[in-house]
């Protein structure tokens, strides 16, 4: 009895290991799904990201591309007529003998092209550096939303792992208690039904015992009795006068 008991607990435990492993591999499972799938659309989020942040950065270009040329356009136009007025202002007293000022001098013009390129330039970096750090904080938050997320996902999946693993000990706990409740009743039973077979058999050895001392108490006293009314014999028939 007692070792059916053992063999039910062991098979109890064996199938509660089963499903324990079973429950850990479907976890492991979820979370390797899980992370994938964050990945990816972190992944996805980053890249659709990464290409605003280099549209930006081309359109950025082209725009100090286009206003550098445009100065230079400006530059090189105020330079032509510059050279101009001094070429009609050297004819002029050449023929004249009167030397007219000439309106715009190239040197001013060189300096104001190199100021308005500086300040086209530190513009353009200026503006380069907000897109910039407007990418890397948006990446920051894209990567921490991902993580988080992806941490939320994987306590719940925890968390619900440990419930079925907590329910599974439960009812291994309620299996282990009723074996052990059978294992002692049958106990019990056997115990009893021992006690009765036992006081069966010294009650059964006491009658033997005693008919035994019965048996040799009346060969003491004359061989056997007879049958009927004892040792007595048959009483006397009486007749009426």
């Amino acid at each position: 009895m007692e070792s059916r008991a053992e063999a039910q607990q062991q098979m109890a435990t064996q199938q509660a290991e089963a499903q324990r492993s079973m429950m850990a591999a479907e976890a492991e499972a979820q979370k390797q799904a899980l992370t994938a799938q964050s990945t990816m659309q972190r992944d996805q989020k980053l890249m659709a990201l990464e290409q605003r942040f280099t549209t930006q950065k081309i359109q950025l270009e082209q725009q100090q591309t286009q206003a550098l040329a445009q100065l230079d356009q400006q530059a090189f136009a105020l330079a032509a007529r510059a050279q101009q007025a001094r070429a009609q202002a050297e004819m002029q007293s050449r023929y004249t003998g009167y030397t007219a000022p000439v309106p715009v001098d190239e040197s001013v013009v060189n300096e104001q092209k190199e100021r308005q390129a500086e300040f086209i330039n530190q513009r353009a970096q200026a503006q380069l550096e907000h897109v910039t750090a407007q990418y890397e904080t948006q990446k920051e938050l894209i990567t921490l939303e991902a993580q988080r997320t992806l941490d939320m996902a994987l306590s719940q999946i925890a968390v619900k792992q440990q419930q079925s693993a907590l329910a599974l000990d439960q009812r291994l706990q309620q299996q282990t208690m009723t074996l052990n409740q059978q294992k002692l009743e049958a106990t019990s039973q056997l115990r009893q039904r021992a006690v009765q077979m036992t006081a069966q058999a010294e009650q059964t050895r006491l009658q033997r015992d005693m008919a035994e001392q019965a048996m040799q108490q009346r060969m003491q006293f004359g061989g056997y009795p007879q049958m009927g009314y004892g040792m007595y014999g048959q009483a006397p028939m009486v007749t009426r006068p």
